[in-house]
């Protein structure tokens, strides 16, 4: 989470390096809130012969004189078997209003 006035976008880049991707920075400055969490569940733990988890993430954010609003929202799944191979696969959707 980060809240307040900041000349530059690095401590938003530290707290989530891919913010960049998806959040407008109005003037190139951050004045405002953001937030974001995700969680990630075991599903199926057999040791290496078959592991299977699923995760999920949501973020928020609302900043700028001109009020820019946003959101995201994502799913993962990854899993490996026979422990020779794995596979992970993710999906995120944003929008903004700016």
């Amino acid at each position: 989470m980060l809240a307040g006035r900041i000349c530059s976008s690095e401590p938003l880049e530290y707290l989530n390096p891919q913010a960049e991707e998806f959040i407008t920075l109005p003037g190139g400055v951050f004045s405002g809130i953001y937030t974001r969490g995700g969680v990630t569940i075991p599903l199926i733990e057999t040791g290496c012969a078959l592991r299977l988890s699923a995760g999920a993430d949501a973020g928020v954010w609302a900043m700028g004189n001109g009020l820019s609003l946003g959101g995201l929202v994502g799913g993962s799944a990854n899993g490996e078997a026979l422990c020779v191979g794995g596979l992970r696969g993710q999906v995120t959707a944003f929008g903004e209003l700016a």
